[in-house]
């Protein structure tokens, strides 16, 4: 009469074997992670031609614009927290 094994018993004789095709098929599975890629730009949900998305870039176009000005103080002896500085950017500020 044959000995028909359980699974734990299988698992425990053909150990080695488990573990070589586990980590085979761990090794596949993470070659792909590399193609994985995040992209946190709302438009790749919609495709170009989709009136939704044209209207809201038209808007944009229209509406938003880059209106930053960067201004820079910067003094030769490296004093940058005195009381003329303070009072050079609050004017400049007032200015602007």
């Amino acid at each position: 009469m044959e000995r028909k094994y359980g699974y734990g018993e299988w698992v425990i004789r053909f150990r080695w074997w488990i573990i070589l095709v586990t980590l085979l098929f761990v090794i596949t599975a993470a070659s792909g992670a590399r193609f994985l890629d995040f992209s946190s730009d709302y438009r790749v949900f919609f495709s170009k031609e989709n009136p939704q998305l044209q209207a809201f870039n038209a808007l944009q176009d229209t509406y938003t614009k880059n209106d930053n000005v960067m201004i820079a103080l910067a003094r030769k002896d490296g004093q940058v927290f005195t009381r003329e500085n303070m009072a050079a950017v609050e004017e400049l500020t007032k200015q602007s």
